[in-house]
């Protein structure tokens, strides 16, 4: 939950064509400010990973499934992560975003779900990740103007990318990869801290203070920004509360 930028990527490329556009990608990168930017790292999934750092990267090179089917009249989903038999990668970071992965993996096109073959959905050399970087907005990381270079960091790498050639889907719930607007994204962060910061505050008064822990909580405006988003999603919090109650209240009379 929170401010995201999701990318994804299904290529016919081969392997030489990952390393030099993950390297050309990396050195792009490297030019742009991030606080890190570590070099690519290719892995052999074969064999087990070398260290503490390669897990960490395996963890972050696999790719999400989802896939939705019907029981006995009930509609249900499921998914999984999949791993792949090779991959090439390297991250950058920025104070308070999560790390940003950019890279190549080689995915099965199916996985088994109850002795059944599904789809993953990827083709080819593909590549699917994300980076919250809505707490880069977070004062002691450095506030709103931190949060605005950590997101449009992360959204050169990906127009580069384009540039380079890479078939490319982006949902970026800034929507600044499709308005191009920074004062839109600013708007949107606010929206956002807005939101997060009233339903950690509902969740504290509803559970009491020890039962949610949030970044947004440390903010220094943290009440201004609970009021904003109480004033514009309160009645979605509300509306939810009520809907939970009366399912109780059904299951007891039941």
């Amino acid at each position: 939950m929170g401010l995201v930028i999701h990318w994804t990527w299904k290529t016919d490329f081969s392997r030489d064509d990952a390393r030099r556009i993950t390297q050309r990608l990396f050195e792009y990168a490297s030019t742009l400010g991030f606080k890190h930017c570590f070099e690519p790292v290719e892995i052999d999934w074969s064999r087990e990973p070398a260290d503490e750092n390669e897990i960490f990267l395996r963890m972050r090179s696999q790719w999400t499934t989802h896939h939705e089917y019907e029981v006995n009249g009930i509609r249900e989903s499921t998914g999984d992560l999949i791993e792949p038999t090779w991959s090439i990668c390297f991250f950058a970071t920025d104070p308070g975003a999560e790390p940003a992965f950019f890279g190549f993996g080689d995915y099965p096109t199916a996985w088994k779900h109850r002795g059944e073959d599904l789809p993953t959905e990827a083709r080819g050399l593909s590549w699917m990740n994300f980076a919250k970087t809505q707490y880069a907005s977070l004062p002691d990381d450095g506030g709103e103007p931190n949060f605005m270079a950590a997101h449009l960091r992360i959204i050169k790498v990906l127009d580069e990318a384009v540039r380079l050639g890479v078939p490319l889907e982006v949902v970026d719930d800034g929507e600044f990869w499709t308005t191009r607007d920074e004062n839109h994204l600013l708007a949107k962060l606010r929206q956002y801290n807005g939101l997060i910061a009233a339903f950690a505050g509902h969740m504290k008064d509803t559970l009491g203070s020890d039962a949610i822990e949030a970044p947004i909580r440390g903010h220094q405006h943290f009440e201004s920004l609970e009021a904003r988003g109480n004033a514009e999603f309160g009645h979605k919090f509300n509306e939810a509360q009520d809907a939970v109650r009366d399912m109780l209240k059904r299951a007891e009379d039941e």
